[in-house]
């Protein structure tokens, strides 16, 4: 029998699992293959761990939630989830059951466009689409989205849970960077411009840090979506469904463009969006108040060209 049970739809929660489970019996209820494999690496960490992928077609998984869903509420069993936007299925199931939770948001909405108006999307489908979420979800849903070209990508958040769901405020706890032995660690990921220009700046900023004596890390995003799926040949690779959180080896940077675990200790942090001239300016303003809303993500370092990029790390002595 397990004592907590957690419900996941990306790999945010891992941080949070890891720093509260205190090695109670849990099991972890994934809602998809793209995520399994980073919860994988937890598991290997704690033999009180167990995980249960769901499946993969959307009424069978509907089903699956309702049976451990009903199951909680009849045993008066808490659970925790954390998502702010991704499972819309579970969301409706959680205002229909009412159950006793605790709803753990990891990040905000704050790198996201609300959906007002549906007359300048292009694409008839996608007007379809919105005018039948609009007409059926929107009383439960605020539906927000992500405008690259002309293609837009759309996410629901919920308005408001049931009273028996009490919403608690993650409280981040700091990893220590306060390291000299020259790491630096590039968290990548494929992003909402010209990716081909995201691998030349990072081969252009990795050549600079090898002169100036650092070794140079690079891991792919833990979600297989998100990948930008390239080779940095001449960098160390950390295995890509390695969550970041259980990377035991410590840096003394990290460089991203959107990557969430820059805010964890945002001092330590460069984020190089504003140098890539691909990034339409209104999508990289949304990122970056994203990030800087999260844990301490204020205090992440925005270099605008590489010569600010390059003044702001200098080689450990």
């Amino acid at each position: 029998m397990f004592f907590n049970y957690y419900f996941v739809a990306s790999t945010l929660p891992i941080k949070y699992i890891n720093e509260n489970h205190q090695n109670k019996k849990i099991l972890i209820i994934i809602k998809n293959q793209n995520i399994y494999k980073s919860y994988k690496y937890l598991q290997k960490l704690n033999k009180n761990i167990k995980i249960k992928l769901l499946n993969r077609y959307l009424f069978l998984r509907i089903f699956e939630l309702i049976t451990y869903i009903s199951f909680l509420k009849v045993k008066n069993k808490k659970f925790y989830f954390f998502h702010e936007c991704c499972w819309p299925e579970f969301d409706l199931i959680i205002k229909i059951f009412n159950p006793i939770s605790y709803h753990i948001p990891i990040v905000t909405m704050n790198g996201f466009n609300k959906l007002k108006k549906i007359n300048k999307i292009r694409y008839v489908n996608q007007k379809v689409k919105i005018y039948l979420c609009k007409l059926f979800l929107e009383s439960f849903f605020i539906i927000y989205f992500r405008k690259i070209g002309l293609n837009y990508s759309f996410f629901y958040s919920f308005r408001k849970y049931p009273n028996n769901v009490q919403t608690k405020k993650y409280k981040h706890k700091k990893k220590n960077f306060n390291v000299s032995n020259q790491n630096i660690l590039f968290l990548v990921s494929r992003e909402f411009c010209d990716n081909s220009e995201i691998i030349n700046l990072y081969k252009k900023i990795s050549h600079i840090f090898k002169l100036k004596g650092f070794n140079i890390y690079y891991k792919d995003h833990p979600n297989k979506n998100s990948r930008l799926n390239y080779d940095f040949s001449k960098l160390k690779k950390i295995n890509p469904n390695k969550p970041f959180e259980l990377i035991k080896k410590n840096f003394d940077y990290l460089i991203g463009c959107g990557s969430t675990p820059l805010a964890y200790n945002g001092e330590k942090s460069i984020c190089v969006i504003k140098m890539i001239k691909s990034y339409e300016k209104t999508n990289a303003k949304f990122r970056i108040n994203h990030m800087k809303t999260i844990y301490n993500g204020k205090k992440i370092f925005f270099p605008t060209k590489m010569s600010e990029l390059s003044n702001k790390i200098n080689k450990v002595r």
